[in-house]
């Protein structure tokens, strides 16, 4: 009688497990299968799910560096994503918590609600403003289409031939338009829309002409002969001058017509 009846290979084929391999290379001796894992151990990367006896990425969010876990019958089961709702994501330009569960930018105000001082969706960005709805998000305030934060200025707060720094600053029928003076810029200010219908008058000497607002629009408005005069002298005209009699007859003579040149009063008195 032969001491070992079996060749090793038949031993190593008769042996618990070694008919095992590939990716279930790990025998369950309680239920005689073939599985991928028993312990994490058995697991390349990731961890073992003993549930079902697979190896997956993670089984809870102490399982992610940096990320959550997100369990559930879903295309994503058992994966380390960015975020599981809104909660997760905080920065203004990624507040959404998107189908794939990653940040992404916001689509509508609902998705801006749990950024700070941040509620207003503004082309995918969380702002504080947003200057399509300027009235409601800063209280009759302008919104700075340069930054979406409220300013101190009211909306239509300026009138005709004063100076502005916001289009929406300036009262309706007027727009913020750069003026020129002196070969250099003067500065901003709300002048008239011209209105075909219309006519410009005094003291807008230079009539109606194409302009770009501040805002890169094109605009036709009643225009100051800006080389001879700026808003600030055509406002002063009317203030006391000082003199009496004749004289100052003769000096409130000589203002009004040079408003109505569109020059400086200052300019003709000089001269005078």
């Amino acid at each position: 009688m032969e001491l070992f009846p079996f060749s090793f290979q038949e031993f190593e084929l008769a042996r618990p497990g070694s008919a095992c391999e590939g990716e279930t290379c790990v025998c369950n001796e309680l239920t005689d299968t073939c599985v991928q894992c028993l312990g994490t151990g058995d697991c390349n990367s990731g961890v073992c799910d003993t549930q079902s006896n697979t190896c997956v990425p993670c089984l809870g969010d102490n399982d992610c560096a940096n990320s959550l876990c997100i369990l559930g019958a879903t295309s994503d089961l058992n994966t380390c994503k960015e975020c599981r709702d809104e909660a997760q994501c905080t920065e203004p330009n990624a507040s959404s918590c998107g189908a794939n569960n990653e940040c992404q930018p916001c689509s509508s105000n609902n998705d801006c609600g749990h950024i700070q001082d941040l509620p207003i969706c503004v082309a995918g960005t969380c702002r504080a403003c947003s200057p399509d709805t300027q009235a409601a998000d800063c209280g009759g305030k302008v919104c700075d289409p340069s930054n979406f934060t409220c300013t101190n200025v009211d909306i239509g707060s300026a009138l005709a031939l004063t100076a502005c720094e916001f289009a929406d600053q300036c009262a309706d029928g007027n727009a913020c338009i750069p003026l020129m003076h002196g070969g250099s810029l003067h500065g901003n200010y709300c002048l008239p829309l011209f209105s075909a219908a219309g006519t410009c008058g005094q003291p807008y000497g230079a009539e109606s002409q194409a302009r770009t607002t501040i805002e890169g629009e094109a605009v036709d408005v009643c225009m100051i002969l800006e080389t001879l005069t700026t808003p600030e002298a055509i406002n002063s005209y009317g203030g006391a001058c000082t003199g009496s009699g004749t004289n100052r007859q003769l000096a409130n003579k000589i203002a009004s017509l040079g408003v109505k040149m569109g020059r400086y009063p200052e300019d003709l008195f000089s001269a005078w």
